[in-house]
């Protein structure tokens, strides 16, 4: 089985002397031996990414829309590393701006209306697969929709599969991590947004093994081999192949 969230939002925690969404007022500098992103670095924070952490729940967290962040020209060296602002990995370095005032000129004597923008709803969507072989060899039938029971905090869900053996849920709160899921008599628990990027050795390993290829170094062997991919295949475009089998797009 493999989860996967259109927003992919996480959350996490961050021990901060300078406020819950900077671990440092200054950059990461080569003395620390971690990589030095470019950019504007003023007027805001540094944030080292935990597992778990995204741009959303970063955004959640510092009260700022994820686009604000992702969009920053700080962080142009962590959009050319990751290709989804919901799936990082943790050592990536994030800058998080601070928050600015807006001043807005209204007339006395009148009543005034101002919008909030918010964080959109974050949908969970997970994907069962049913057997126990690597998905390429999984011959089983669409079977009846399996009922199951999901816990996402402090809600429980009850329902059906929907047809490609899915289960979607929304409204999902940026700040959760954790969930469990009772299906076809087995208690499965999930830590959500801890997909890593799939550009990283981690990231494919845990595809290989939602996938069901196990988590040998063999398993990227046996993925390219059971998919017919040519050896010019360039790795980019097998990890693509990889990404798109776990999400089911």
């Amino acid at each position: 089985m493999s989860a996967s969230d259109p927003s992919n939002a996480a959350a996490g925690s961050s021990d901060s002397s300078e406020g819950e969404t900077g671990s440092s007022a200054a950059p990461p500098t080569e003395s620390t031996g971690r990589p030095v992103p470019r950019g504007q670095a003023t007027g805001g924070n540094w944030h080292e990414i935990a597992q778990g952490e995204s741009i959303f729940t970063l955004a959640h967290r510092s009260g700022h829309l994820p686009d604000r962040i992702w969009n920053h020209s700080a962080n142009d060296r962590l959009r050319e590393k990751r290709s989804h602002p919901g799936i990082l990995l943790p050592g990536d370095w994030v800058f998080v701006p601070n928050i600015e005032a807006k001043d807005e000129t209204v007339e006395t004597e009148r009543r005034h209306s101002f919008h909030a923008k918010h964080l959109k709803p974050r949908t969970l969507k997970l994907r069962i697969i049913p057997g126990r072989t690597p998905i390429d060899r999984n011959t089983a039938p669409e079977g009846k929709p399996i009922r199951y029971t999901l816990w996402v905090g402090d809600r429980m869900l009850t329902g059906q599969t929907s047809p490609g053996e899915t289960i979607e849920v929304s409204n999902v709160p940026p700040d959760m991590q954790d969930a469990k899921l009772l299906i076809d008599g087995r208690t499965i628990r999930l830590k959500i947004g801890h997909l890593d990027p799939k550009e990283s050795p981690s990231g494919i390993g845990q595809r290989l093994r939602s996938l069901g290829y196990g988590s040998n170094d063999k398993a990227l062997d046996l993925f390219k081999a059971r998919n017919d991919f040519a050896e010019e295949r360039s790795e980019a475009k097998i990890r693509d192949q990889l990404d798109r089998l776990h999400t089911g797009d």
